[in-house]
């Protein structure tokens, strides 16, 4: 029995440290990533052009190519899809649990079709991105479908619209706890409460032992010219019985 205890003891521990292992290397490649896209640079190599220039890329030649995959089919969106790879990394070293990863991969397709579709329709041109627009090719390919005509019916409405499902849908990916948002907000503003009355103690009891020592003064100070008075006019009498004697 504790030898079975004993190996289930270390493979629960080896699996833990493989899941941590594998989250913090999803952490470093949405590092990478978003920084390649921070970087990218239309004049650097690409899958179509692939001169010699200088690469602008803080990732070289690897990053150009893939921060221009990520761009020119997905647009703007890559940004919020590097975030989301952080964030799964980050909650599966936290839970310990893998498949974290599917879960969020499934909203990510949808946000990432949604937020496509709202740019490729609302802020297609972009001197940044200039041959797909800031929607990408995902973008053109959905706005050209049956959801374009859906847009067009009530614009308004649907820009609005398809901005939150896009949030949405990325706070889920991202694995957004609202009650633990609302729970870590309600303890932050009970801790500034909590400390601005310390302080208004604080000064409160500093300003009652200030008046304390001024009133403790003040009795001295009448005490000692009351006391100075006394002698004065023990002196006169003393002065005055010595005049008549």
């Amino acid at each position: 029995m504790e030898i079975k205890k004993f190996t289930s003891n270390i493979t629960n521990f080896i699996i833990k440290r493989v899941i941590e292992l594998f989250g913090m290397v999803l952490i470093i490649l949405s590092i990478l990533l978003f920084g390649a896209l921070l970087t990218y640079s239309p004049q650097d190599p690409n899958f179509v052009f692939s001169n010699n220039n200088n690469i602008n890329n803080i990732l070289g030649f690897k990053g150009s190519i893939v921060s221009d995959f990520f761009l020119q089919s997905i647009g703007l969106i890559s940004f919020l899809v590097s975030l989301t790879i952080f964030f799964t990394g980050t909650n599966i070293i936290i839970k310990k649990k893998i498949l974290i990863i599917l879960e969020n991969l499934f909203f990510t397709i949808i946000y990432s079709i949604v937020g496509t579709l709202f740019l490729t329709f609302y802020y297609k041109n972009s001197f940044w991105l200039a041959i797909n627009g800031n929607g990408g090719f995902v973008g053109k390919f959905i706005s050209n479908s049956f959801l374009k005509s859906l847009i067009i019916f009530d614009e308004k409405i649907c820009y609005y619209l398809l901005i939150i499902i896009t949030l949405f849908l990325f706070l889920v990916s991202v694995n957004f706890n609202l009650k633990f948002f609302l729970n870590f907000f309600k303890k932050m503003l009970n801790f500034k409460i909590k400390d601005k009355n310390t302080k208004e103690s604080n000064y409160e009891n500093f300003s009652a032992e200030k008046n304390d020592i001024l009133n403790d003064a003040t009795r001295i100070q009448e005490n000692f010219s009351f006391e100075q008075n006394l002698k004065s006019r023990n002196n006169q009498k003393n002065k005055i019985q010595t005049s008549f004697s």
